[in-house]
């Protein structure tokens, strides 16, 4: 078992990897789990751009994201993948934004893929590698 301190949010450690192999960041951020997130993993829009997710040919288009207070916005949507560093596990994921957004989060999409086991009493958050 794996576990990253947290204080106030459930985070785990990761690594963006675009189609064409660039990542962000060198190491790994820590990230909020979001379990209100139906998507894989929404990053602030700046990122997204920086990144030149829209430029890739896996670049999916504009979809429509509904938030939780029920808003429709435009959002652009790309393949790309995350890495766990810690545990060496590189996920196919869909990677979300739209303008103006700087929350970065890791979605219910991400957590369908890996045993997450949320430890309130010892402030942590932990992924489980044995089976």
């Amino acid at each position: 078992m794996t576990c990253w301190d947290f204080k106030n949010e459930f985070l785990i450690g990761i690594r963006l990897i675009t189609p064409d192999g660039s990542t962000h960041p060198q190491d790994e951020e820590l990230v909020a789990l979001d379990t209100g997130y139906d998507g894989d993993v929404l990053i602030p829009y700046d990122l997204f751009l920086s990144l030149k997710f829209d430029e890739f040919e896996d670049y999916l288009a504009e979809e429509f994201l509904e938030t939780a207070s029920g808003e429709i916005l435009k959002s652009s949507v790309s393949r790309g993948f995350l890495s766990i560093p810690k545990i060496g596990s590189t996920l196919p994921v869909q990677i979300e934004t739209f303008r103006d957004n700087t929350e970065f989060l890791i979605g219910v999409g991400v957590l369908r893929q890996i045993r997450v086991l949320l430890d309130g009493p010892s402030n942590q958050t932990c992924i489980v590698t044995e089976r």
